[in-house]
């Protein structure tokens, strides 16, 4: 994963994110950089559960090749 965005990175800058003012004039607009980030922890979360039923189904599999034998 890039160095700052593990969960708690993303955490961290959209804090940053929810403390600029919506109306102020900046070259990063406020509601268009939350939307990203929350994509950002939605696909996190997503991969994730993908690792965890990953490695359940390679416990499964594992377990399933010993009783074979």
């Amino acid at each position: 994963m890039l160095d700052g965005l593990d969960p708690e990175g993303v955490e961290r800058l959209r804090r940053s994110i929810a403390m600029l003012r919506p109306d102020q004039p900046a070259s990063l607009k406020r509601e268009e950089a939350m939307r990203i980030l929350e994509e950002l922890q939605r696909l996190q979360r997503s991969d994730r559960r993908h690792t965890e039923l990953l490695s359940q189904l390679r416990a499964a599999l594992d377990a399933g090749s010993t009783q074979c034998s």
